[in-house]
């Protein structure tokens, strides 16, 4: 009888070590998708920017007002340019231009670009490297940028 017991508990072992593994692959599944969906956006994004452009977005995932410079140029003040609608909880000084606006960006050039909170350059926050997004700059750096240029 002992004999018998024991097949069942090898058994029972030897299932619940096949489930086991079974949903460590499908959790490693799910983990792996995630990144493929973030990189297809991604993806989305580099191509619906226009070549040899930086794009910045006023709300995260690559979505509403965009502000577009191209390859080179260098923005002392987003301040200057109009952007209606644009309104930033954070500096009432964005409202209705572009600066402090920015919460995602792409960069499809070959330039890496670098963005500050302050305009003229002021307090360098982050670089934007050639051929990458980011669609979310983050709670602290959204609706900070109030200049870009290339670093």
């Amino acid at each position: 009888m002992t004999s018998t017991r024991s097949s069942w508990t090898v058994a029972r072992l030897l299932v619940a070590l096949a489930l086991g593994i079974l949903g460590l692959v499908a959790a490693a599944s799910s983990a792996t998708a995630a990144p493929a969906a973030g990189n297809a956006r991604a993806a989305a994004a580099i191509a619906g920017c226009p070549a040899d452009s930086v794009c910045l977005y006023n709300d995260k995932d690559y979505q509403g007002h965009v502000f577009t410079l191209g390859a080179g140029d260098a923005i002392p003040s987003l301040h200057v340019f109009p952007c209606a609608g644009c309104d930033s909880p954070k500096h009432g000084a964005g409202d209705g231009n572009f600066g402090d606006q920015m919460s995602a960006w792409v960069n499809n050039t070959s330039w890496s670009y670098c963005w500050y909170y302050d305009i003229n350059y002021g307090s360098f926050v982050g670089t934007m490297p050639a051929g990458q997004a980011v669609s979310w700059v983050g709670k602290r750096a959204q609706d900070e940028a109030s200049s870009i240029r290339p670093c």
